[in-house]
């Protein structure tokens, strides 16, 4: 007997009877009419066993031979020697037997290694080889599940005017990448290493127009965050317009209402403003929501009373039945 400190839920109940099952055991022979597949009135039947290989008149089945014996050590061992075989086709190599050939080496794990190590060494005349080679490719390559590292190292080494060169060809094809979940990384390490107004310009215009898609997407609600927390109020700008212009679409969405409040978090004080405002107008549908009512609650987490108090004036009159949703 098991005694509870409260009243049964109809979970406590329900678990309470599934622990008192009998089990009635059928004498030998006897088929159950119980079964625990998902078609109750089905029955199992015992399969005949295998048929002979032989056919009538072609003579005694011949004797079936014993399966070979398996040695995992040797199958672990020999999986060993190709993977170090692999590892080290690029041990010897010198990059300018590469040449013209380098897209390829980007997309494969182990020359991938190669080439990233070579940008590492800091040989200018090694990263510019392997800059030319691979700018054309650069969108592509950024979604590859081996290149976009080889992506990122390369935004780390090159030179200035060689990164305005990657972020200039790369912009038109920019949310697409962001979307991808391999791309993502690579334009978030972008976005770090960005140091001239002229790239952060062709980045802004790149996004520009899909913030809101962006942040909805499981991938590229990284790269909004990643404006929010390398560029400066101005150059974010833009984003706060989007936000604020989608305040709902944004606000009740999954991802969009973590996005929202990192966008709180790096404000400025005008910026701020600007989306408590709009949080303000559409307060009481936002805290009825699965999502949007973490963006109400965050507000009055701030606990500035210019935010506050305007926020809890629209609750009035409808106190009674936000309070038993």
């Amino acid at each position: 007997h098991v005694q509870h400190s409260g009243p049964h839920t109809p979970l406590q109940h329900s678990h309470y009877a599934s622990s008192h099952i009998h089990v009635h055991t059928q004498p030998q022979g006897q088929a159950s009419g119980h079964t625990h597949a998902k078609h109750p009135t089905q029955r199992h039947s015992q399969q005949p066993p295998a048929a002979s290989s032989a056919q009538p008149g072609s003579g005694p089945p011949q004797q079936q031979q014993p399966a070979a014996h398996h040695n995992p050590k040797h199958a672990h061992a020999k999986a060993n020697r190709k993977g170090e075989a692999e590892s080290n086709r690029f041990a010897n190599v010198q990059l300018e037997e590469l040449e013209g050939t380098i897209f390829d080496v980007c997309k494969d794990q182990h020359g991938c290694r190669f080439l990233q190590k070579k940008l590492e060494d800091g040989q200018e005349n090694h990263v510019s080889m392997i800059f030319k080679e691979v700018l054309p490719h650069f969108s592509s390559l950024m979604t590859d599940p081996f290149g976009n590292y080889l992506c990122q190292k390369l935004l780390e080494h090159c030179s200035e005017s060689q990164r305005t060169q990657i972020v200039a060809s790369v912009a038109p094809d920019l949310v697409n990448v962001s979307l991808n979940m391999h791309g993502t990384r690579a334009v978030q390490k972008m976005i770090e290493s960005l140091s001239k107004q002229e790239q952060i310009d062709t980045i802004i215009d790149a996004l520009r127009e899909c913030v809101v898609m962006l942040i909805r997407d499981l991938n590229g609600n990284h790269v909004i965050q990643k404006c929010l927390s390398r560029l400066n109020g101005k150059n974010n700008q833009f984003i706060y317009d989007s936000v604020a212009a989608s305040c709902t679409d944004v606000a009740t969405h999954r991802h969009g209402c973590c996005v929202f409040q990192r966008c709180i978090d790096y404000a400025t004080g005008t910026q701020k403003m600007q989306l408590v405002e709009v949080i303000i107008s559409k307060a009481l549908a936002l805290v009825q929501d699965p999502f949007g009512n973490y963006v109400v609650q965050y507000i009055l987490d701030l606990n500035v009373p210019d935010y506050s108090e305007p926020l809890i004036t629209k609750f009035f009159g409808h106190i009674c039945g936000l309070s038993v949703q």
